[in-house]
């Protein structure tokens, strides 16, 4: 049995035990001897690490202290660095959307302007063909007064005309718009 515990590693872990430190024992047949461990936990929440901990490490380590410092500084840099770039790449995604924002509010300005032209040019298309009928009917009154039939009926046939073309015109051009609109939607 000596001999197996030969094998084993031996660990050395410095503890401080206190001998007049009284333990109720929790099953005396095993246990000889009981013992207390302290446990403690610090946290840190500055980049620098407190002397003592320095200290041991440049015991542990001549020098690690400083290169501990300069590591720290080299992180601290790279960190500011970062936020920098990241503060340039919202500036300039801000100054993109500002000028896409700016694009697209000329285009519908321009897409207003023209659709206000076209309104402007239909009105005054319809304001000529209302005249142009007009003018046609008392063309067409003034012939079959004065007796020519032929002269009337093709004034008359020129009004059914323009509103034959009129009609056509709004059905397709309703059906051309609505094709534009449902491509529109597509893509």
């Amino acid at each position: 049995m000596t001999g197996n515990n030969e094998n084993l590693p031996h660990v050395n872990l410095d503890i401080d035990i206190d001998p007049n430190q009284k333990v109720t024992p929790i099953n005396t047949d095993r246990y000889a001897q009981h013992q207390i461990v302290e446990a403690s936990f610090q946290s840190i929440k500055t980049p620098y690490l407190p002397p003592e901990f320095l200290e041991s490490y440049e015991k542990t380590l001549p020098g690690s202290a400083r290169e501990i410092f300069d590591l720290i500084h080299e992180q601290q840099k790279f960190e500011m660095e970062l936020k920098r770039k990241e503060v340039d790449f919202v500036e300039r995604n801000l100054l993109r959307s500002e000028t896409v924002d700016a694009a697209n509010i000329r285009e519908q300005d321009s897409l207003n302007t023209a659709r206000s032209r076209e309104i402007d040019i239909k009105s005054k298309g319809q304001w000529f063909a209302f005249v142009s009928m007009i003018l046609l009917l008392l063309a067409s009154f003034g012939f079959s007064w004065l007796d020519k039939p032929i002269q009337s009926n093709t004034c008359l046939g020129l009004i059914v005309a323009m509103a034959a073309v009129m009609f056509l015109q709004r059905i397709i051009g309703h059906e051309k718009a609505e094709d534009v609109n449902k491509k529109d939607a597509e893509s």
